[in-house]
């Protein structure tokens, strides 16, 4: 793993974390919310529950006479410290935002560098593999100067023998790729690279193979 796919990873981390922080800190101030209300509403019951028992001992004895629950107050305590809990949780929401905010331009900035690494590389590897390119390349333009030089248009020939549908030009297709080649992806040159090794094959041609040039 390089530079730029090991920051990466680290990015993508940070983010996730504080994306998982900011999303526990909601739900933890949703979980003090429903906690203070389910505490305020048994508070509440336990207060109508101890009056009804109250009012039950004043009418058969004229005294209240049953031990006091303090289940109300325990709950009406639990209430207020979840609402305040609820609070705390909240306060701290914008500091986790600013986090998550950080943390995504981070990743952007960790992308970018990861695609600009990657890219380049593999030009450079593209590149190098172009250059593997010149020799074919100039073969077929050497071709097709040969059929030029020796056969000018118009010229007869045999079709059984040579099927029109087999004598598409070899220098076009040639010059066809050369000429899709974005710039940013060519070598500094590689056409004339490609274009002085055909005519030095050529030339080759006509003084090894064939002897006289027309």
């Amino acid at each position: 793993m390089n530079l730029a796919s090991k920051a990466l990873h680290a990015a993508c981390a940070a983010f996730d974390r504080a994306e998982r922080a900011l999303a526990n800190n909601h739900a933890e101030e949703a979980r003090h919310h429903d906690e203070a209300t389910r505490a305020s509403q048994a508070a509440e019951a336990a207060t109508d529950a101890q009056a009804a028992a109250d009012a039950a001992a004043i009418t058969a004895g004229g005294n209240v006479t049953v031990k006091a629950d303090d289940t109300a107050v325990r709950e009406t305590r639990a209430a207020a410290a979840h609402e305040k809990a609820a609070v705390q949780t909240a306060a701290r929401q914008p500091a986790l935002e600013d986090l998550l905010k950080a943390a995504k331009r981070n990743r952007a900035g960790a992308v970018l560098a990861f695609m600009r690494a990657e890219r380049d590389a593999a030009l450079g590897d593209f590149q190098n593999a172009l250059e593997a390119l010149i020799g074919p390349l100039a073969r077929l333009l050497a071709a097709e100067a040969v059929r030029a030089e020796l056969l000018p248009a118009p010229f007869a020939f045999e079709p059984a023998q040579h099927p029109p549908a087999q004598l598409w030009s070899g220098g076009q297709m040639a010059v066809a790729i050369l000429d899709t080649l974005p710039p940013r992806a060519t070598p500094s040159g590689f056409s004339a690279k490609v274009h002085a090794e055909a005519d030095a094959l050529t030339e080759d041609i006509f003084q090894r193979k064939i002897g006289k040039r027309t």
